[in-house]
């Protein structure tokens, strides 16, 4: 099954928190970026991931980040998607056998649309 997700490289300021979100970002740092992001989230996916695995993953993202998901009527701030990750743990929901693999990417300015299976 293929998803998409679109990142807004203001927000996921993966890899370079230091940078100014005014600078453009382009193809040359917005893959690696992609690649650390489903990375740390395939961690926190996995069964035995831990409390550190979450917080490993959010490191990765602007303190201000904000997970919003339409079809699940999610809309996190850092905080409550820290603690949804967690109860997630607690009650074993996170079994996936296998790591995301990005399938594509558009770059655009400040945002890279990504097609994952």
């Amino acid at each position: 099954m293929k998803y998409y997700l679109s990142i807004l490289l203001t927000l996921c300021c993966l890899l370079s928190p230091s940078a100014n979100a005014s600078q453009t970002c382009g193809a040359e740092c917005q893959l690696p970026q992609i690649h650390a992001y489903f990375k740390a989230l395939d961690k926190v996916s996995q069964s035995g991931s831990s409390e550190q695995d979450v917080d490993n993953f959010l490191g990765l993202l602007h303190p201000n980040v904000n997970y919003i998901h339409l079809e699940y009527g999610a809309n996190f701030d850092r905080a409550s998607w820290r603690s949804a990750f967690i109860r997630n743990i607690a009650r074993g929901a996170y079994q996936q056998p296998k790591e995301q693999r990005v399938l594509n990417y558009i770059v655009g300015k400040n945002h890279v649309a990504v097609e994952y299976a």
